[in-house]
């Protein structure tokens, strides 16, 4: 790596959670508090919608900046600033809870680990939109599922 400490190194890997075994995996778990931390907000569908898309925005120059820096490959796993995107995403909609959140995070790490329907061909994009627009997808069908779960076991989730 070649600026293992830099400003936007530091944005992209959201502080060491990208230098950990399993770097996807703890930065969801960083995401964690934050979700927790809106949901206790009670903000409606818009409001929370609207963070998530700026935290969205913002995402792209960092990734761009961090990947210029990070020199291991078109997504380093380092960069874990897109799972903190895809799990707010997942969570769009969603009256947070415990047991929520717990099958929110294992729904969005098996969309973005296993890559299923057509989400490995959006990770084969350039820069900042191959990283990130993938685990946008996983979250989009996390969500989905995460609804359709709270829908029809309206008493268990």
């Amino acid at each position: 790596m070649k600026q293992l400490f830099s400003f936007w190194a530091l944005l992209a890997t959201l502080g060491p959670c990208g230098y950990f075994i399993f770097p996807g995996t703890v930065g969801t778990l960083a995401t964690v508090p934050l979700v927790y931390f809106l949901g206790q907000l009670n903000l409606n569908i818009v409001a929370y919608t609207f963070v998530t898309f700026i935290i969205f925005l913002v995402s792209f120059p960092i990734v761009d900046r961090a990947l210029a820096l990070l020199d291991n490959g078109n997504d380093p796993s380092e960069i874990v600033i897109d799972e903190l995107v895809g799990f707010l995403i997942t969570f769009i909609g969603i009256e947070v809870t415990p047991q929520r959140i717990l099958i929110g995070f294992f729904l969005f790490r098996f969309f973005d680990i296993t890559k299923f329907f057509g989400i490995n061909r959006i990770e084969l994009m350039h820069g900042a939109r191959g990283v990130i627009l993938d685990d946008v997808v996983a979250g989009i069908y996390s969500n989905i599922v995460l609804h359709l779960l709270i829908y029809f076991g309206r008493y268990v989730v």
